[in-house]
């Protein structure tokens, strides 16, 4: 009399049951995706600020599920001072104040995955914080958020404009500065150049491939 609503029940906890594993699948395979591009990673160790230094070398791991095994980064952050007019959305104008400091610039240039060869990538983002720049301050905490999205994947009016200073900033501190110095013996001529230049180019989306021809019907 009661074995119909017990098989009810196992038919509803099979469905509820495969309905989170599809669930499961669908958000990996999105987080996947997402992490190819945008990168959401947290610092390894303090990084203590240093009188006078503007270029930190920091590791940092990657903020995966906890299922996966995180990649790990090799990264920069770089103090830069806004030199350039801010316009927002409403018209507005906000005048360079090359004078105060505005930022660090992050680039995150090495990856290092699980069962892969390290290969050398080029991602960069926006650190606004305005701590770590002065004695007894960290530039960033163990654990400390910073994101960064794949440069060639921002158009051109997206891409940050501080990278010309930060740049300058790198060479003019790389004879005295192991992170700086590092950070140029790592990255590839080619890609120093086109950043130089102001001249990377866009990642285009990859086209779908050509259908198959269709068989002919007898």
């Amino acid at each position: 009399m009661h074995l119909f609503p017990r098989i009810f029940a196992v038919v509803l906890t099979a469905a509820a049951l495969s309905s989170c594993v599809a669930v499961d699948a669908a958000f990996l395979v999105g987080t996947l995706v997402s992490q190819a591009v945008h990168l959401t990673l947290h610092a390894e160790e303090d990084v203590p600020y240093v009188e006078g230094q503007r270029v930190y070398y920091v590791k940092q791991v990657q903020q995966v599920p906890l299922w996966s095994d995180p990649c790990r980064y090799d990264s920069v952050l770089v103090q830069y001072r806004r030199d350039w007019d801010e316009v927002d959305a409403s018209g507005s104008v906000r005048k360079a104040a090359p004078e105060k400091f505005a930022g660090f610039g992050v680039i995150v240039y090495k990856e290092y995955c699980p069962g892969k060869e390290p290969r050398d990538i080029l991602s960069t983002g926006t650190d606004y914080r305005m701590w770590g720049t002065g004695p007894g301050d960290d530039v960033i905490r163990k654990g400390g958020r910073t994101d960064a999205i794949d440069y060639a994947s921002k158009s051109e009016e997206k891409r940050e404009k501080w990278m010309p200073q930060v740049l300058a900033v790198i060479h003019a501190e790389a004879a005295t500065n192991h992170a700086a110095r590092d950070f140029l013996k790592t990255v590839p001529a080619a890609t120093m150049a086109a950043l130089m230049t102001g001249k990377f180019p866009e990642k285009k989306a990859a086209s779908s491939p050509p259908s198959p021809p269709k068989a002919d019907v007898q």
